[in-house]
């Protein structure tokens, strides 16, 4: 019956984390499924951590309860080889809103034609239209 509560309470987390190695091991916990893992890649830090001037970014998204997340931030924030973390919750997905939408048409426009229009006819235009020349 456990299990059933755990799987409705299970939530989806993104645990971003600069270490200061990439063979830098987390034990994230052992109720803790990992969704997906991305890197670690070597980033330069906008400012030293610790004397450190570039670390290493692993991005994990797990399925948990909101109970082990907790387990878990200690296991990171304890850990030396941890310079930085940040836990959060992401948005819930929704479908995109341009796939609802029909796409607009495209407007014909007329191709460049290369007769020259002579400057009489467009300074009288420009006159017609900025109503300096008033028809007779």
């Amino acid at each position: 019956m456990d299990s059933v509560v755990e799987k409705r309470d299970a939530r989806l987390y993104e645990l971003a984390v600069l270490t200061v190695s990439d063979k830098t091991v987390l034990e994230l916990g052992a109720n803790i499924e990992v969704v997906k893992k991305e890197g670690p890649k070597s980033v330069p830090l906008g400012y030293p951590i610790k004397k450190y001037e570039s670390a290493f970014l692993t991005i994990y998204v797990v399925k948990t309860s909101p109970e082990d997340v907790v387990v878990m931030e200690e296991s990171v924030r304890t850990n030396t080889a941890v310079l930085r973390h940040i836990l959060i919750t992401p948005p819930v997905m929704t479908r995109r809103r341009d796939a609802r939408e029909p796409k607009a048409e495209k407007l014909e426009t007329k191709p460049f034609s290369p007769e020259a229009v002579s400057n009489a006819a467009l300074e009288a235009a420009l006159e017609t239209i900025q109503g300096t020349n008033e028809p007779q």
